[in-house]
């Protein structure tokens, strides 16, 4: 394994800081460097097991913290998270650290990200890996009215609410993480989240309650207060929703090889929409396509996450 990561973080065009941590060396091979995206709410520590992975085998791995998540900055107030800003602040970290080129590595949100990116700006897609997610939630132009409506109502009920009503204090790590465990029980299918997968995301995205400066993970034994990083917004409806004919013409962009890993007791998915956009993807010649032992964070839990590591290795050797 690589070891410990270096962390840092930059500062986007748009003036919000990014977060990250970094394994392995650094290089100037665009097809040694790999940028990971994780999903939402998750944080740079859904990569704890592949980056020190892929950086002993010689690559250069950055994990990122996406905005509003982890320990980079929050949105201004009255600023709506929506899946293209995502996008925008991937593409603006890369242009800060001055790659111009490199391989992707996403999960669930981080996937769809990772996609549609490789779509707008195919000449800075060495390789794309997505685990667990093919693309981001996308509606009709039939239920945008209802939607919309929904998501305004939603965001001006929210800035209504008292601080205390927006964050929810844990007694301490241990009870975020058992929190973050049980949630996964109520998501569709059989998923699950092992409690050391939960442990490394919970430890990065908490702080104490009194002491909240702390830039390090927090001891998962620590028995003092801790609240979510996380900026509570991004459970908010997004204002605006891709159509599933727009990812057709974002994957018509796509010129790198992708490699599709899926749980086998991961996100449910099986919809005309995503049979479309595999038939997509293979009259280009550019899918590979595994079903793996796990669930939906099967690259992080300790069941499943080496033969996640093997496949990933074998496809950026290729």
């Amino acid at each position: 394994m690589a070891g410990k990561a270096i962390a840092g973080s930059v500062t986007l065009s748009c003036g919000r800081r990014m977060a990250y941590q970094r394994w392995g060396n650094s290089s100037s091979n665009s097809n040694n460097r790999i940028i990971c995206a994780h999903g939402w709410l998750d944080n740079g520590n859904s990569f704890s097991y592949l980056g020190p992975y892929l950086g002993a085998q010689g690559y250069d791995v950055i994990a990122i913290d996406y905005i509003g998540h982890g320990r980079s900055d929050h949105l201004p107030e009255g600023v709506n998270y929506s899946f293209p800003s995502y996008i925008a602040h991937l593409k603006s970290f890369l242009e800060e650290i001055q790659w111009s080129s490199a391989n992707v590595i996403g999960h669930s949100m981080g996937a769809g990200i990772s996609m549609i990116l490789s779509g707008i700006y195919p000449e800075m897609i060495q390789k794309c890996v997505l685990i667990d997610g093919f693309g981001p939630i996308t509606t009709t132009a039939a239920k945008s009215p209802s939607l919309l409506r929904k998501a305004i109502e939603e965001e001006n009920a929210y800035y209504k609410r008292s601080e205390n009503e927006k964050k929810k204090v844990y007694d301490n790590v241990g009870k975020a993480i058992d929190a973050r465990v049980r949630n996964v029980s109520s998501y569709p299918g059989k998923q699950y989240l092992s409690r050391e997968a939960a442990t490394s995301l919970v430890t990065r995205g908490t702080q104490l309650v009194v002491d909240n400066n702390n830039d390090e993970d927090i001891d998962e034994h620590n028995p003092n207060p801790v609240v979510f990083r996380h900026d509570p917004r991004l459970f908010l409806p997004s204002y605006t929703y891709f159509s599933n004919e727009q990812i057709l013409n974002f994957i018509d962009g796509i010129t790198a090889k992708t490699l599709l890993i899926q749980g086998k007791d991961g996100w449910p998915v099986d919809s005309q929409d995503l049979h479309d956009r595999k038939e997509h993807f293979k009259q280009k010649g550019l899918l590979s396509h595994l079903t793996l032992p796990g669930s939906h964070h099967l690259h992080i839990d300790p069941t499943s996450r080496v033969e996640v590591g093997i496949e990933i290795l074998n496809f950026l050797k290729q």
